[in-house]
């Protein structure tokens, strides 16, 4: 005679055994579009993000990251007029990239800020950045550009590396840093009409408004130059 209770526990065995496999089934079949909690970078926060993401607001885990990059790196100009290389940049952007995988922004940002800004020069963290974000966006079409450009960049192909920019400035979320060196890339070519063109975008532009102060230093002296040829 089996007593009511064994039935349950067998009953309740066998369900959890189905949900386990069935898990796992749907699991390798239809990965996660995120990254695990494991790949979470904590290191700055804590529990915060996980907590975030815990109750339902992954993009708001996303954009406070986000601003706290931002408030991480200070005045953007002023910055790298000091010099500061941003030792943690790639971890920091990293944790808003695994936290949401398509802020296609804020890989952008990074990676330009790493491979372009001369007191960071880290081209290879930049790119593992857009390794990652490829991995995600596998159609995002301006990671595989900025990848080029930077590549072009570190073979001193310089034309080669304009033309890519070029085309990563059709991105709306094409970073400051991108069109602060295609314009000063344009001037070493002695294009001051092309280089003059993306400081007045830039100084229109509220995204850009950290560099504003040097689109207003360039703008006159790109006029001169336009007036007074060398």
């Amino acid at each position: 005679m089996t007593f009511p209770w064994v039935r349950k526990i067998f009953f309740l065995s066998g369900l959890l055994l189905f949900l386990f496999l069935s898990k796992n089934k749907m699991e390798r079949q239809y990965p996660l579009p995120y990254p695990h909690f494991n790949a979470l970078i904590t290191q700055f926060s804590g529990l915060q993000d996980p907590v975030f993401i815990s109750f339902g607001f992954r993009a708001l885990a996303a954009d406070v990251a986000w601003i706290q990059l931002l408030q991480n790196m200070g005045s953007y100009g002023s910055e790298a007029a000091s010099g500061k290389n941003y030792p943690s940049l790639k971890e920091e952007t990293l944790r808003v990239t695994r936290i949401d995988p398509y802020f296609t922004r804020a890989y952008l940002f990074g990676a330009a800020t790493l491979a372009w800004l001369k007191a960071t020069n880290r081209p290879d963290e930049a790119m593992e950045i857009l390794k990652e974000g490829i991995s995600y966006n596998p159609s995002y079409w301006s990671f595989r550009t900025v990848a080029a450009g930077i590549g072009y960049m570190k073979t001193s192909q310089l034309d080669n590396m304009i033309r890519m920019l070029e085309d990563a400035l059709k991105d709306p979320n094409c970073p400051p840093t991108i069109k602060s060196v295609l314009a000063n890339s344009y001037k070493a070519k002695k294009r001051y009409a092309d280089a003059l063109r993306i400081w007045e975008a830039v100084l229109q532009s509220p995204q850009d408004r950290e560099y504003h102060d040097r689109a207003r230093n360039e703008i006159p002296l790109l006029r001169e130059s336009l007036r007074h040829p060398s």
